[in-house]
């Protein structure tokens, strides 16, 4: 029986995992999310940005599901987390 030795393709500070690829933020997405950190309710972030207030909704909902967190507060503080925001 072969010995297994190290992958040969790894250095010993990588992980011998596929590693996940970064989460996808639009723009708008993260322009959003800033004001929301900033503590602005959806109507001030649509009127700050020049959109309807569903629009600013609808991304609102996009970063959560992209994020996988259940609100607004989690998104921001997985942003700052991340070093998004």
């Amino acid at each position: 029986m072969h010995a297994v030795g190290p992958c040969p393709v790894l250095t010993p500070r990588e992980p011998c995992y596929p590693v996940v690829p970064a989460i996808h933020l639009t723009a708008r997405e993260l322009d959003v999310l800033r004001l929301v950190a900033c503590g602005l309710a959806d109507k001030q972030v649509a009127r700050e940005l020049g959109i309807r207030t569903h629009t600013a909704k609808n991304h609102l909902r996009a970063i959560r599901q992209k994020l996988a967190v259940p609100d607004r507060t989690s998104a921001v503080v997985e942003a700052m987390k991340a070093g998004w925001i």
